[in-house]
């Protein structure tokens, strides 16, 4: 019962798994999660296009959480790139002002749709 409550905030977001699909059809894509072990079990189930991402940063593995630097650097690392080859995505302006802080570009994430349109003027998709 513990882990159900605990876990309830997921669920699948319309488009999204559509976004990440093109974006890996031509980009590594990495994770970088402020999350615990039963958090990221719950999201690869109900999210099983998850488990495609080699090296996910997790902020319980990693032992850092956003917006401190070294977890930006372990995400970059963990996608075989430096920072300033990377695109951080994010709901919170703190995190993506961190990643930008560490030579990412960032984009703050409002909606799917807003998303697509700012990966397209990007050339990511």
């Amino acid at each position: 019962d513990f882990v159900e409550a605990w876990c309830d905030m997921f669920s699948p977001m319309p488009a999204m798994k559509e976004i990440f699909e093109r974006v890996e059809e031509r980009h590594v894509v990495g994770l970088l999660s402020d999350t615990d072990a039963l958090h990221w079990a719950k999201a690869k189930e109900i999210l099983p296009w998850l488990r495609r991402i080699e090296k996910p940063t997790l902020s319980f593995e990693a032992g850092f959480v956003k917006p401190s630097r070294e977890i930006y650097l372990r995400a970059a690392q963990n996608c075989g790139r430096a920072p300033e080859n990377c695109l951080f995505i994010d709901d919170s302006e703190i995190n993506v002002d961190g990643a930008r802080d560490v030579g990412m570009a960032g984009l703050a994430f409002t909606s799917p749709e807003r998303l697509a349109r700012d990966l397209t003027k990007l050339g990511i998709i």
